[in-house]
């Protein structure tokens, strides 16, 4: 349920009732299972300034796998929590689609009200566009994120923090950073860089097609239920090409990429397709 404008009020409305199962017992070990609701409202406090209240409340059900490490098998069991969450928007970009110049500036953070890990998780993200040379797009892009339990307890397995494929080409999704055995477990702290520009005399006839060059840096780290395990900081980064084509469906996206640095633990791939929108 979505109200745009509720009563004219000039302030969006919305609420979900949600039942999802995220099975992730290959690579990580463990399955969850999640039932519950989130309302909230998003208007603009200030000139271009986006100020969204919510709250959710969710009954989760963590399986783990058998081949999972004793303090993974732990965390097993049932839970129910009740977060409150607060996002500040702040918008300067010159128009939301095919952006040539501005920035955009998020902080989200997710404050526990019921449960029983108490996880805090902060994130910002920043973005700047700026058109140089012969139309030239050039974007700076900026992460960082981090949950950790504000009693000293040991986050859930499904509250640990993985780096977004979008923010790292040439490496598999997930499959980055601390592992515990054979499962990758994510981390409390992700940071993320990412430039580009685009090179608009390779489809300069295309309306639909743009190629970009990009650089992207990321790290992942922490691993706060067993201080034993190398969390495996250290930058990742690479480079590569990708090309953006919009279609009747959506827009498309192909990369190529090369790892420049990695780490021990780390699955990297050279090709990728993606369905969907970027920040």
């Amino acid at each position: 349920m979505s109200s745009p404008n509720y009563k004219n009020s000039d302030k969006s409305v919305y609420g979900s009732i949600q039942a999802d199962e995220n099975d992730q017992l290959v690579n990580f070990g463990y399955k969850s299972s999640k039932t519950g609701f989130t309302f909230g409202t998003k208007f603009e406090y200030l000139e271009d300034l986006l100020l969204g209240l919510s709250t959710s409340s969710f009954y989760e059900e963590i399986v783990t796998s058998s081949a999972a490490s004793a303090l993974q098998k732990k965390q097993a069991g049932n839970y129910w929590d009740t977060f409150l969450k607060v996002d500040l928007d702040y918008d300067k970009r010159n128009q939301k689609f095919r952006t040539s110049d501005g920035f955009r500036s998020i902080y989200r953070i997710d404050i526990p009200i019921i449960s029983e890990t108490n996880t805090l998780t902060n994130s910002y993200e920043y973005k700047f566009y700026k058109k140089f040379y012969n139309d030239n797009i050039y974007q700076f892009a900026f992460l960082a994120k981090s949950a950790s339990s504000i009693s000293g307890d040991d986050i859930k397995l499904s509250e640990r923090l993985f780096i977004p494929s979008k923010k790292l080409r040439g490496f598999r999704r997930g499959e980055i950073g601390p592992k515990d055995g054979d499962d990758y477990v994510g981390g409390n702290y992700v940071t993320a860089l990412n430039l580009s520009t685009n090179w608009p005399v390779i489809f300069e006839d295309s309306e639909d097609v743009d190629m970009s060059i990009f650089f992207d840096a990321a790290n992942i780290w922490g691993v706060d239920y067993d201080s034993s395990i190398d969390d495996n900081s250290g930058i990742r980064s690479s480079i590569g090409i990708s090309v953006d084509w919009w279609t009747p469906i959506g827009p498309l996206t192909f990369s190529f990429a090369q790892p420049l640095s990695e780490q021990s633990t780390d699955a990297t791939e050279t090709f990728r397709f993606n369905i969907g929108t970027s920040f």
